[in-house]
């Protein structure tokens, strides 16, 4: 029987943000750090539709994204699981999905109902509480 383990999250790699493009509380301000650092990456593929999450802290700003996924020229594979994963690895307050495809269109209904489900299926009920000490 495989034993229980230790995990962490490591850091790949810093991403230098000017104060002014740290601020995310518009499409535009998150489009500007999609160009700045996803655009720029050596794994990003301008041709395949790819999906990434910019994880905020409680005043919109950004603590660092993850890139979830890259398609195809016209598909994606993405679950709620996948987006919200590293936000609460990494204590993010906020997410901003943005997703990249051959029509340039930024974000899908689809995606949108199902991550907004996937929130309102976790309640307080559902979070482990550890055992009071004696």
């Amino acid at each position: 029987m495989k034993q229980p383990q230790e995990y962490k999250v490591v850091s790949l790699r810093e991403c230098p943000t000017p104060e002014a493009m740290q601020l995310c509380d518009t499409p535009e301000r998150a489009a500007d750090y999609w160009r700045l650092h996803v655009e720029t990456s050596p794994y990003f593929n301008p041709e395949c539709e790819c999906l990434v999450v910019l994880l905020l802290n409680t005043r919109r700003r950004v603590k660092g994204h993850q890139l979830l996924s890259i398609g195809t020229l016209d598909t994606i594979l993405v679950s709620p699981l996948m987006v919200y994963r590293t936000a609460v690895i990494c204590s993010a307050s906020a997410v901003v999905t943005v997703k990249l495809d051959s029509e340039s269109s930024w974000f899908e209904p689809q995606l949108r109902k199902q991550l907004a489900a996937a929130l309102d299926t976790v309640t307080e009920t559902d979070l482990a509480q550890p055992p009071k000490s004696q």
